[in-house]
């Protein structure tokens, strides 16, 4: 096994071939999967170009474990339109902040719990200044708990139709 590197931050895929986990954890995969989830389906569509991706990739800023896993806390700057994303997965949900210098007006629908209020010991890895209240108090800055892979992308959809953000042809 690779000695594992700490030296934060760091893009996603230098971050994951530095902390490949041991294979003889039951969970193991999980963590390369959520790296290569992350990097190349979410963050793919926040970007017009493949330029814009490759040059953009996710940073891992902090870590945490689950299932005796180390997992990463990722970061996602959309420094053109005013807005950082932090989040993490723990085998279990995402939790989710999003800071904007403008407030974010979307129907999320039932994606997660708009009033509830996400305390810090349940965001692992998360500094702490990057968890924030609800959607509901603050459209512009809040953190969020997403309780699935299917609903995550859903919200990075929204999020990416929101910012009117076209692929190039």
């Amino acid at each position: 096994m690779k000695k594992q590197v700490q030296n934060l931050p760091m893009d996603a895929t230098s971050w994951i071939r530095a902390n490949i986990p041991d294979p003889n954890l039951i969970y193991a995969r999980g963590c390369v999967d959520q790296v290569c989830f992350v990097r190349d389906i979410i963050n793919s569509r926040l970007w017009s170009s493949f330029d814009e991706w490759v040059n953009n990739e996710p940073l891992v800023i902090s870590t945490h474990y689950s299932k005796s896993v180390k997992l990463p806390v990722f970061q996602i700057n959309l420094e053109k339109y005013g807005i950082e994303i932090i989040l993490r997965c723990n085998f279990y949900d995402w939790k989710v902040s999003v800071k904007s210098e403008r407030p974010i007006k979307i129907d999320f629908m039932d994606l997660f719990n708009q009033e509830e209020i996400i305390h810090d010991i349940n965001c692992e890895g998360f500094p702490k200044d990057k968890v924030y209240g609800s959607y509901q108090q603050d459209q512009s800055q809040f953190t969020a708990e997403i309780k699935s892979d299917y609903e995550l992308y859903t919200f990075f959809f929204l999020f990416k139709n929101y910012l009117g953000i076209k692929k190039e042809k």
